[in-house]
């Protein structure tokens, strides 16, 4: 009899905690209220002058190599050029040439303008040629009255102490005096200093490569000069003739055959 009420007792709290058990699982999970969204403020941003395309260096602007696009006012360098509303008209700026070049996109440095070409060494070089520098003064560069785009003879002077000197490049043309390349463009024709003047320095010539090696070798062991030519004289010189040959010296000798003496002339 107490086994059968025991027995009941455990089916009955079996049978509980199943249906607590169901319960449970079946029971809706609770809603849980959506958070507000955090609205962060709108970051500032102004209208920046950028390069519309890439832009070598030395280029001159055209319509449609520059525009205006909206950039974080918090990111705006100093050198950076900007509108509040990018309808700025650009027409003002074209025609002047870039110094440095512009990746697209690249905001745009007006310190980077100008109104002249910024002209380089090796823009003036002829291609296929050289250009190659040597030290000189006024005493070597006729006074120095050689200017740029002038042709001239070079002279090597031997530097034993002989004074025999002879031309060894003839008519070439003067690229450069010291750091001037002559008058640049755009600057009202304002002259600069072309001639070595009273000061040592150097000129920059156009050479062939061969004729650079000949310069290079020349001005390691001896001393050199140039001579002005005028610009109309790019002929070469006419060959030195050669000094006539001296006549052949001839010598009397005499040689013993058996016990005579038979005399011969040699040279």
């Amino acid at each position: 009899m107490i086994r059968l009420i025991l027995f009941g007792l455990a089916v009955a709290l079996a049978t509980a905690a199943g249906t607590l058990v169901y319960i449970e699982r079946t029971r809706p999970a609770p809603e849980v209220a959506a958070a507000a969204p955090v609205l962060l403020p709108a970051a500032a941003e102004v209208w920046v002058l950028v390069a519309q395309r890439a832009v070598p260096a030395r280029h001159q602007i055209a319509a449609g190599d520059i525009g205006w696009v909206r950039w974080p006012e918090d990111r705006v360098q100093p050198f950076f050029t900007v509108s509040k509303d990018g309808n700025t008209p650009l027409t003002e700026l074209e025609g002047l040439f870039t110094n440095r070049a512009y990746n697209s996109g690249e905001p745009l440095d007006m310190g980077a303008l100008s109104t002249a070409r910024v002209q380089r060494l090796s823009d003036r070089v002829t291609p296929g040629l050289r250009a190659v520098a040597l030290a000189v003064s006024a005493e070597t560069t006729a006074g120095g009255f050689v200017k740029v785009d002038d042709f001239v003879d070079i002279i090597r002077v031997d530097g034993s102490g002989s004074g025999a000197g002879r031309v060894i490049l003839e008519s070439v043309r003067v690229l450069a005096v010291g750091a001037s390349m002559g008058n640049v463009a755009g600057l009202e024709s304002r002259d600069l200093p072309e001639t070595v003047g009273s000061n040592p320095g150097t000129v920059t010539v156009e050479l062939t490569p061969r004729q650079a090696g000949i310069l290079a070798a020349a001005d390691y062991d001896g001393r050199l000069a140039l001579a002005l030519r005028t610009r109309d004289d790019k002929a070469p010189l006419p060959p030195v003739p050669a000094p006539p040959a001296a006549a052949p010296t001839r010598h009397s000798i005499r040689v013993l055959q058996g016990e005579t003496w038979v005399p011969y002339e040699v040279q």
